[in-house]
């Protein structure tokens, strides 16, 4: 029975000592011992026996207390299981000590500006940022632009995207992903897209399709990102018109008055290309006349009201990751 019960001490401290490295605490739970090297010396090898079954429920109790801060410990079939699982804040990422040949990886806090963020470190070496302001960010990297269609406020971990600059120790990690692309002062300030009143293109490297080029009036290069251009309306200028035909027909008779002369006042008929003098009752052989018309056509008018450019569209809020 004694040999018992040493064992059973021997098992509680080892699963202390595994505890102790998961579970940590930001602030001191509330323990009747410290857990101190001074702690773990007693009994001293010379104390007396009778004093073994105190010693066994004062252990006991310190396993308790401590496993009950993140494990269920009602005295009931939920003992063991976890409510909940406390990270210690750590200065740095931790390092991987498995034997080899083995895998793991860690999970854990660290201070990120303001905010104690939760990590993933796997065996070799990736480190995952889980939250960002406390919000899991795997699915929504830094930089992540989407829509949202909420009327005002907009969820933690995501900021509008209306241009603004922010400091880079405000949000570091969409400063890293961005950097100044959208403007700020390299090295201290970045500024997130102004996507207020716009609609987003994709990126075309090298204008590889062609689709959006920089080649006519008000136009936008998707060469790069960040660049802006495009217009709400427009008007029509000449160079817009593709050529028209204008036919012009003229058609019409003339006369023309002869000089004094042999055969008197007269005056001349004239049908195509050829006359006759006609004058106190006096004819004559035709005459042969030229006549010549002319004319000119221009179109003018005033310039006309732009039209609308803008296909159908609905407003929602736009906004980035950080």
């Amino acid at each position: 029975m004694k040999q018992l019960k040493w064992r059973e001490i021997l098992i509680a401290a080892v699963i202390s000592v595994f505890a102790s490295v998961i579970v940590t605490h930001a602030v001191s739970p509330p323990f009747s011992e410290a857990w101190t090297p001074a702690y773990e010396a007693i009994p001293a090898d010379t104390e007396a026996e009778s004093l073994g079954a105190s010693r066994i429920r004062d252990l006991k109790t310190q396993l308790r207390l401590r496993l009950s801060q993140d494990l269920s410990w009602a005295g009931n079939g939920n003992d063991g299981y976890s409510n909940q699982v406390t990270l210690l804040q750590q200065s740095a990422d931790p390092t991987p000590n498995f034997d080899v040949g083995a895998t793991g990886g860690f999970l854990y806090t660290k201070l990120v500006g303001t905010n104690d963020e939760l990590f993933y470190k796997d065996s070799t070496g990736n480190v995952i940022q889980l939250t960002n302001q406390g919000v899991l960010t795997a699915l929504a990297p830094s930089g992540t632009v989407t829509f949202y269609a909420g009327a005002s406020t907009l969820p933690p971990g995501w900021i509008a995207c209306d241009g603004s600059v922010y400091a880079n120790t405000t949000y570091p990690n969409l400063a890293a992903a961005l950097g100044n692309t959208y403007g700020g002062s390299a090295g201290s300030t970045f500024a997130v897209p102004d996507v207020r009143a716009r609609f987003i293109a994709g990126y075309d490297p090298s204008n590889a399709t062609g689709r959006l080029t920089a080649n006519v009036p008000s136009g936008i290069s998707a060469i790069s990102p960040g660049q802006t251009g495009g217009l709400q309306d427009a008007q029509l200028a000449i160079n817009n018109i593709p050529p028209l035909p204008i036919n012009v027909s003229v058609s019409g008779s003339g006369s023309a008055t002869l000089p004094t002369g042999p055969y008197g006042n007269g005056g001349i008929g004239t049908s195509g290309s050829s006359a006759s003098y006609m004058g106190s009752g006096i004819s004559a052989p035709g005459i042969g006349v030229s006549l010549s018309l002319s004319a000119s056509a221009s179109i003018s008018g005033t310039a006309g009201n732009a039209f609308n450019n803008v296909p159908p569209a609905i407003i929602m809020q736009c906004m980035i990751k950080t």
